[in-house]
Formats: C-alpha cells, sequence, structure tokens
C-alpha cells in the first residue's frame, strides 16, 4: 500500500470502499485509473468537509450533520432514504464483484464483453466495466440523496435507465459483441425489477415535499450526539 499522510489514513479507516479503489487501479490500471483517482479526490474531500469523525474504543464514529444548505441530515425524505439504499446496495454489489468466492470464475473476469464469464454469485455475468457501472450508480445515489428533488431524480433517472437496459437485453443476441457491458438472462430480469421499483419509488415517494418531512421531525437535534 503506497504511503500516505494522516488524513489519507484517517479517510482509509472511515471508508471502507478505498481498499477496492486500489486493488482496481492496481489491477486495471490503465483503464481505470483516472476513474479510481476520481473516486479517491472526491472520498478525500468529502471526509475532509464533512462532519467530525471520533475514534471511541477503536470505532468510528461520525457525527451527523444539520446544516441548512440541504446535506444529508435526519430530515430526510422517503425519497432520499430510497436513494441511500439503493446507493449503498449498488456499491456493495459493485464491490463484491471484484471479490473471489463472491464472484464464480474470477479469473475470467475481463475488463468488458460477453467473454467475461466470472458470475456474481454465481448467478449475474459480470465484467470489471459492470463493476464499476455499479459502484458509480453506488456513489451517484448518495451524493443526490442530500437533496429531495435529486433523489426524485436518482430514483426515477435510474428507473428509466435499468428499463432502456432491459429492452436493449431483449433485442441483442448476448453472445455477441453488442453485449458488451455484459449481462445474462438473469440480469436482464433483474434490469426489468430494479426499473419497475426504482420508478414506482420515484414515483411515490417523490410527491413527499421536504417540508413535510421537517414537520414530521421538527427537531433533529434532539438525541443526535451519541453516548
Amino acid at each position: 500500500m503506497p504511503e500516505s499522510d494522516p488524513v489519507t489514513i484517517a479517510v482509509l479507516g472511515a471508508n471502507p470502499i478505498w481498499y477496492p479503489l486500489m486493488v482496481l487501479e492496481s489491477q486495471y490500471a490503465s483503464h481505470l485509473a483516472p476513474i479510481v483517482q476520481q473516486f479517491k479526490v472526491l472520498i478525500t474531500e468529502s471526509s475532509r468537509s464533512g462532519p467530525p469523525v471520533l475514534r471511541s474504543r477503536g470505532v468510528i464514529m461520525a457525527y451527523p450533520s444539520y446544516s441548512s444548505g440541504g446535506g444529508l441530515s435526519a430530515r430526510r425524505t422517503s425519497a432520499q432514504k430510497a436513494a441511500i439504499a439503493f446507493g449503498i446496495v449498488f456499491l456493495l454489489i459493485g464491490v463484491l464483484g471484484f471479490i473471489p468466492g463472491a464472484t464464480i470464475n474470477y479469473g475470467q473476469l475481463y475488463f468488458s464483453g460477453y467473454a467475461s464469464e466470472a458470475a456474481l454469485l454465481g448467478i449475474f455475468q459480470v465484467s470489471v466495466l459492470h463493476n464499476v457501472v455499479h459502484m458509480l450508480l453506488g456513489f451517484a445515489g448518495l451524493a443526490l440523496a442530500r437533496k429531495h428533488s435529486s433523489a426524485k431524480l436518482y430514483l426515477l433517472g435510474g428507473g428509466i435507465l435499468y428499463a432502456l437496459l432491459f429492452i436493449y437485453g431483449l433485442l441483442i443476441p448476448l453472445d455477441s459483441d453488442a453485449n458488451f457491458v455484459p449481462f445474462n438472462t438473469a440480469d436482464n430480469w433483474l434490469h426489468a425489477v430494479l426499473a419497475v421499483v426504482m420508478i414506482l419509488l420515484g414515483i411515490f415517494l417523490g410527491r413527499e415535499s421536504e417540508s413535510s418531512s421537517y414537520r414530521s421531525n421538527p427537531n433533529p437535534g434532539e438525541g443526535s450526539v451519541p453516548n
């Protein structure tokens, strides 16, 4: 692991996603180095400017921020919570795609193309590109969850994206160069489910306003500091 300054070390401890990014950069440097570098800058800067991170008995605790500027806070709407949940899930899926055991046929994990026969959980066909897309969607979910309007946009946009991927998967032969992501039949049906769920959540949860969420929790500071 390269030598790091104290801030980077603190970020590494507070962000478990950092190590997989370093592995990606070392194994697929020619393709992913610029993307990984941007991820690391994003993580570092967010940790520098975010709420204070304290260590107590070896456990990292981040005190929540309750600024009025629209950041993540206890006054989250349901749409924001859904965006955070999808963001975490997509990040987890992206990381698991690079872990042998969680991904079967790991030796056949290629950058892209249908020849990449690695399978997440032995079911879903993945590639380096496929995993990176999941991670990008994860970071987008966490970033756009800062506001109700952007969280709603994330849910609707993500649902539309997966609907298009589902249609694309139905139209192309899965064993052709057109399947560059790639995905198999299981991926395709999962895309259909994600499309329906994300669009419905975007529509119904998007009706909730930030002001109604505030009224349901008028005193966000109460109980915000852990014991």
